[in-house]
């Protein structure tokens, strides 16, 4: 990656590391996008943690193996309380973990046709497609 794009503050989000949050202008402007519309569509939610992205110029981010083009970023699940701190991601218990947010979220960024893998917990993949038969989905989502 050349001359990577740093991720703008927000209200929807928190930068767990700046110096690692720089990322293609398409990565940039379509998390930017996500997120504007996040706190559009759940104006009452707390801010979710944007971790790693990549250094400006790229370069290897440990313990990643991905991170190098400013395409890969890591985003905590919503929740329905805010974490301890906002100094590193925590676990999300069951009873904390924010399934319609989540949802809302994994659709809006595979709408854009610019998503090629989104990786969750199993237990996550569940919780969101218990969500998702709820709200009536078609199979297709």
């Amino acid at each position: 990656m050349r001359n990577g794009e740093p991720l703008p503050l927000a209200d929807k989000y928190v930068i767990l590391h700046r110096h690692r949050a720089f990322g293609t202008y398409y990565a940039v402007s379509e998390i930017k996008r996500v997120f504007d519309a996040y706190a559009q569509a759940f104006p009452d939610r707390g801010p979710v943690m944007v971790g790693d992205l990549s250094f400006p110029l790229g370069r290897h981010i440990r313990p990643h193996l991905s991170h190098q083009t400013g395409r890969d970023v890591d985003i905590t699940y919503p929740r329905f309380s805010e974490p301890p701190d906002f100094r590193r991601f925590h676990r999300i218990r069951r009873s904390d973990f924010d399934a319609e947010g989540t949802l809302w979220l994994v659709r809006e960024f595979l709408a854009s046709g610019m998503v090629e893998y989104i990786f969750m917990d199993r237990w996550v993949q569940r919780l969101v497609y218990k969500e998702a038969q709820r709200r009536g989905a078609p199979q297709e989502w």
